[in-house]
């Protein structure tokens, strides 16, 4: 039955061991499956990335496309570049999560200056457009004046003009109508041609700044997305390598199991027919040896059971006639004698009585003689017959009863079992002391003898209970 135990056993723990390993095995797998979905989020959201780098491309060429025609712009051209310029903020905004503000924010912040500067020239450009027109209205007047003031020469004093002063000519009001104009005009021209220069070279460094930092921006960003791209794709093949040598090892693993538990299952069944054919001859053999015991004990007990009664007869007699000479002869020394014959025959009839019970609780005849009675009679008349046995071997006695209470139990076989706890306790403790307490709880009634003398280890402690034991240090 042991190796067949042990069979069984083998065997569950080997469906344990594979069964772990199963799990083990599916655990990996689900968890390698979230790390490349994982993965895979991750590269689509830098896929996302670069075509929004890609994006942000082609709208910054056609946003600086957009500002080559600024020599024909209008109100309309204008608010479409502010919008363009809004749009090209917001994409650069989006880059904030990847790339540090401060750049972002440095590269708008050129861009919104590039728009002001291009308004700017727009603004100046309109000017000159209107001192252009103005000049434009004022010259057909200017030279309407002139016309009419050509036809009215001035003449000579004199015989026909010709002895005569020859008056100073005044310059015309239109003449000096022009120098004026002339001179106004050339002079905001320049203010705005140096105006314009200023813009256009402003607008010319800030562009150069601007594609400068556009062109490091981009360049960063796809560095860094690249080297995403290849840490993700280091990280897939790393992942690959580790989870094939994981499910590698785990099914070597199994394999090897699988072959320990053949060979394991292979020997203990070969040896678990050849126990089988073994139990077999010996079931057969104890079958025989059992009926053989059972013969003898049935024997064994009508033996003892005639004997005792035989016993029985005897003793009665030699307790009667012992007590007849006691009565006759009380002060001879043969008194004495006659107290031991008494003593020694009502111990033999004690142990003759106890062996008598012991063959009634062994055949299941014997009853229990229930009857209510209290707790501390039964204390009382244990203490009554132990106080002057220990005081005489210089013994201490302390009874202490927990709860008085009237039970309904067999009065006799308690105080038999107290007696034997008792005299136990007081034949093998020399000094010191022995103490009875009882408990009464939820109906059960509980004994407890203790003494300080010798103590009995586990091993005597079970043999103490075995029927007819006796021990070692009971032979004192």
């Amino acid at each position: 039955m042991e190796r067949s135990g042990n069979f069984y056993k083998a065997i569950r723990l080997g469906y344990i061991l594979i069964s772990i390993l199963i799990g083990c095995m599916a655990y990996n797998s689900l968890y390698e499956w979230q790390e490349i979905e994982a993965l895979e989020l991750g590269n689509k959201k830098i896929d996302e990335l670069r075509k929004e780098i890609n994006n942000i491309n082609i709208q910054m060429i056609k946003f600086s496309l957009l500002g080559e025609t600024i020599l024909e712009w209008n109100d309309k051209d204008i608010e479409h570049y502010h919008a363009r310029r809004m749009a090209m903020d917001s994409m650069l905004c989006r880059f904030k999560a990847t790339y540090p503000a401060e750049r972002i924010d440095s590269v708008r912040s050129l861009l919104e200056d590039k728009e002001r500067q291009m308004f700017q020239i727009v603004r100046l450009m309109d000017e000159q457009q209107s001192i252009n027109k103005k000049i434009a209205n004022q010259i057909p007047v200017i030279v309407q004046k002139s016309v009419q003031e050509q036809s009215k020469k001035p003449k000579r004093k004199g015989f026909l003009g010709i002895f005569g002063k020859k008056k100073e000519v005044t310059p015309a009001v239109s003449t000096t109508i022009l120098h004026s104009v002339n001179r106004n005009v050339i002079s905001e021209q320049k203010v705005q041609d140096r105006q314009l220069s200023e813009q256009a070279d402003s607008l010319a460094a800030r562009n150069a700044e601007l594609n400068r930092q556009l062109q490091e921006l981009i360049c960063q960003i796809e560095e860094k997305v690249q080297t995403e791209l290849q840490s993700r794709e280091n990280e897939i093949v790393a992942m690959r390598e580790k989870s094939f040598m994981q499910v590698g090892g785990l099914m070597g693993f199994v394999l090897l199991l699988l072959l320990i538990s053949y060979i394991i299952i292979h020997r203990d069944a070969k040896s678990i027919k050849q126990y089988k054919h073994k139990t077999t001859d010996l079931i057969r053999q104890l079958e025989q040896s059992v009926q053989r015991n059972e013969a003898l004990i049935t024997s064994r007990k009508k033996a003892v059971h005639t004997i005792t009664h035989e016993l029985r007869t005897p003793l009665t007699a030699i307790t009667g006639y012992a007590g007849l000479i006691r009565k006759e002869q009380c002060e001879d020394k043969s008194g004495q004698y006659i107290q031991n014959i008494l003593q020694s025959s009502d111990r033999m009839r004690d142990m003759l009585n106890t062996l008598l019970d012991f063959f009634r609780l062994d055949n299941a005849k014997e009853q229990p003689r229930l009857s209510p009675c209290r707790i501390s009679a039964i204390t009382h008349t244990l203490e009554t017959e132990f106080m002057p046995v220990a005081v005489n071997k210089g013994l201490s006695l302390s009874v202490k009863t927990g709860h008085d209470a009237i039970v309904l139990t067999d009065k006799e076989r308690i105080i038999q079992i107290g007696n034997n706890l008792l005299s136990n306790a007081v034949k093998f403790t020399e000094e010191g002391g022995v103490s009875l307490i009882t408990e009464y709880d939820n109906g059960v009634l509980t004994l407890v003898v203790e003494d300080t003398g010798t103590g009995m280890t586990e091993e005597e402690q079970k043999q103490a209970f075995g029927a007819f034991e006796r021990l070692s240090n009971a032979a004192a």
